[in-house]
């Protein structure tokens, strides 16, 4: 992997007005009432964002739309102050959240965790509603706290994904960004040197996620991610809830059913930790593994289950585990990816995909 880029590198290849049809999606939300620190907090988050708008316009003279994505029902201290910070406020309405909390309780009984209060596939899909740009960035305000940093990553997940599109129009699930304190720099790097294969239970460590990840505007989270709507799994010997990580789940889905790709950024990356993360992220890193493998066996059974087109037909899953058969499809669609000096895309290839004779995209 070549030396880290700088910045200004890979904004001096960028053309402008790139990003004008891409809306960057921040979330900054609050449950429950306020309380004095809390509400601390929440304005911290608002300003955060705040200040990213507005250097965006010191970046490019056309910078992308960004939208706060909050809860409706947040209590009235909240709301004034997103009312008071200008930005362009994507309310999320619970009605939708609580239907889907009522059904799960009707397909699955006690298994059900969901509560109907809250929903991150609900506040991912909002962006989509009613956009006429061609994809969506979704990203938290801590994130945004590095405004030309994280412009920097935009910009080269859209020289991706722009690459990806024009070899292969609708080939992509998903673009992610490296990120410290979120992924193990070492996994992609070391299956690219052969020391280190991608797997269900490593890819977790590596996996683009919507802590900083680019779709296309019509993309649709599935609302079996939100809300523990599957019941629990133990973890480490405690039982935690199935749910979240819905960027692998629907990125999964595309690259089994569709043969879509998802791609990593690895260079250039976030560095140094986002806030929050590092502690605690070896029982994160655990956790996603476990739900990884949830939702890779749903799918694969599905797939099982499901007729296909003679032409989609895949005999390869016959008589294959479905670990066999997550494996394979990781290693087929999941590439990691550069921007080299001159501002262009490259595909790093691993070194299992070099041995199947796997060709790169783009």
């Amino acid at each position: 992997m070549s030396e880290k880029l700088q910045l200004n590198p890979l904004l001096n290849n960028f053309e402008q007005g790139q990003l004008t049809a891409t809306a960057v999606g921040v979330r900054v939300f609050k449950v429950g009432d306020f309380d004095e620190a809390s509400l601390a907090v929440f304005k911290h988050q608002v300003d955060t964002v705040s200040h990213f708008v507005s250097t965006l316009g010191t970046l490019t003279p056309k910078p992308p739309q960004v939208k706060i994505i909050s809860n409706e029902d947040l209590s009235p201290e909240g709301k004034e102050i997103l009312q008071k910070s200008g930005l362009d406020v994507v309310w999320v309405s619970p009605v939708t959240t609580k239907r889907r909390a009522r059904l799960g309780a009707k397909l699955i009984g006690d298994k059900s965790e969901s509560k109907g209060t809250f929903s991150y596939v609900d506040m991912l899909n909002s962006v989509q509603s009613g956009l006429n740009e061609s994809r969506a960035v979704f990203t938290s305000y801590d994130v945004t706290a590095r405004p030309k940093v994280l412009y920097r990553q935009m910009v080269g997940m859209q020289t991706v994904y722009d690459a990806w599109e024009k070899k292969k129009p609708g080939g992509l699930a998903i673009v992610g960004s490296m990120m410290g304190g979120v992924h193990d720099f070492s996994i992609p790097q070391g299956a690219i040197d052969g020391t280190t294969k991608i797997a269900i239970e490593n890819v977790s460590r590596a996996f683009p996620n919507n802590a900083l990840s680019m779709v296309s505007q019509d993309t649709h989270f599935s609302g079996i991610a939100d809300n523990a709507l599957a019941g629990k799994v133990e973890i480490n010997g405690k039982l935690e809830p199935v749910g979240g990580n819905e960027d692998f789940e629907h990125a999964f889905e595309g690259m089994l059913f569709r043969g879509q790709d998802a791609v990593l950024l690895i260079d250039p990356c976030v560095e140094n930790e986002r806030e929050g993360e590092v502690k605690g992220i070896e029982a994160k890193y655990e956790r996603r593994k476990t739900i990884y493998m949830v939702y890779a066996n749903r799918l694969v059974d599905r797939l099982r289950r499901v007729p296909l087109p003679e032409e989609r037909q895949k005999p390869e899953i016959v008589d294959v585990s479905n670990y066999d058969v997550a494996n394979a499809t990781l290693t087929e669609h999941l590439f990691f990816a550069r921007i080299d000096e001159n501002g262009k895309p490259e595909v790093l290839l691993t070194a299992a995909q070099k041995e199947k004779g796997i060709q790169a995209p783009i």
